[in-house]
């Protein structure tokens, strides 16, 4: 018994070739079940707007698969940053400085450190391959895993890259600002030119980080996809950028301001019951408020989850946007459509 494929292969797909159809001229059932679980990004240029939603789809058309990816080096990264902050607090509230109390916290510091430092790399390898996945790069997720393994020192240092280039442009705007109060803030008459100061550093601030955060996050996602030496990944990612510059910054912020709102709507039912506790506890203006265990741990979940989506939605739109750029810039589409006609028809 042979079965008709419902849906075809959408042209400029990243899809690896696979035997689509048997020695008789039908389609196979694993055409069928690859086809229905892995489709092709699409095969035209989209708008900002439509990347984002799609990247939303995708993550959660396939979320048991990409939460089972992301679930438990996420957890082990946020309960590590949580045991160093309270470690730090703790041994800042004890005031002392007797040898075994700080042997004691700096060891639970550093073992949390290192925690953190295995679970972000995980993370780095598990976005990579969750991106593969999204797009179709690969037959399952396990093999998109086998390629990130291994690619996995770049796979480290570009994912660290992405995280740390936008904080020190960040880190290097507070510096302009802060010397320039220290300097001429308190100066008579100042107030109009101070006014445009912010304003000119606001605006040259977001964008530089904007830029920052497009071109370390691409030249991750085309490590995600192109199989390529670290030297050659940042002449593509100049080569797909430097035209879509404004475009790209736009889409970084569009991509980040949705972010922002989802995880601001998953993390209100906690607020709720902060700002409930605190008032029966008649602390809502002390300022020496401490929060109870369970709200700390339920503070840990919370933040573990938004992570997730964060970690999931993010490399899948960077993955679309690649696409994109791919398609705007090289005319993949067009290849594709060429190579289709070329292929003679097998039904």
């Amino acid at each position: 018994m042979h079965l008709a494929l419902a849906r075809p292969v959408k042209s400029g797909s990243l899809l690896p070739k696979l035997p689509l159809v048997d020695s008789e001229g039908y389609y196979t059932w694993q055409s069928i079940w690859y086809t229905a679980l892995l489709q092709a990004p699409p095969d035209i240029p989209l708008s900002l707007g439509d990347l984002v939603g799609i990247s939303f789809r995708t993550f959660r058309e396939r979320l048991r698969t990409f939460v089972s990816m992301l679930f438990w080096p996420t957890m082990l990264a946020t309960f590590s940053v949580a045991g160093i902050r309270w470690c730090s607090l703790h041994f800042l509230n004890a005031r002392t400085l007797e040898l075994s109390p700080v042997l004691l916290h700096g060891g639970a510091i550093f073992v949390c450190f290192a925690l953190l430092t295995f679970a972000q790399w995980e993370l780095a390898l598990r976005s990579i391959a969750v991106t593969r996945a999204a797009l179709g790069a690969d037959l399952d997720v396990k093999t998109s895993l086998v390629y990130a393994k291994r690619r996995k020192w770049a796979a480290m240092l570009l994912y660290n890259a992405a995280v740390f280039v936008p904080v020190v442009m960040m880190l290097l705007w507070a510096g302009v600002t802060v010397a320039y109060v220290f300097l001429y803030g308190h100066g008579k008459g100042m107030q109009p030119i101070s006014f445009i100061f912010f304003s000119l550093v606001g605006l040259s601030a977001t964008v530089t980080i904007c830029w920052s955060l497009l071109i370390s996050a691409m030249a991750f996602t085309i490590l995600s996809f192109e199989d390529v030496k670290l030297g050659e990944i940042y002449s593509r990612t100049f080569k797909l950028t430097h035209a879509y510059l404004w475009r790209g910054g736009s889409y970084m912020i569009l991509l980040s301001v949705t972010l922002f709102a989802v995880a601001t709507a998953v993390n209100l039912p906690l607020l709720a019951v902060s700002l409930v506790d605190a008032i029966q506890s008649h602390s809502l203006t002390a300022t020496n408020y401490e929060e109870p265990m369970y709200l700390q741990i339920m503070s840990a979940v919370s933040d573990s989850f938004i992570n997730i989506i964060l970690l999931g939605v993010a490399p899948i739109g960077m993955g679309f946007y690649y696409h994109d750029l791919c398609l705007r810039s090289e005319g993949r589409d067009i290849v594709s459509r060429i190579a289709k006609l070329k292929t003679p028809s097998v039904l």
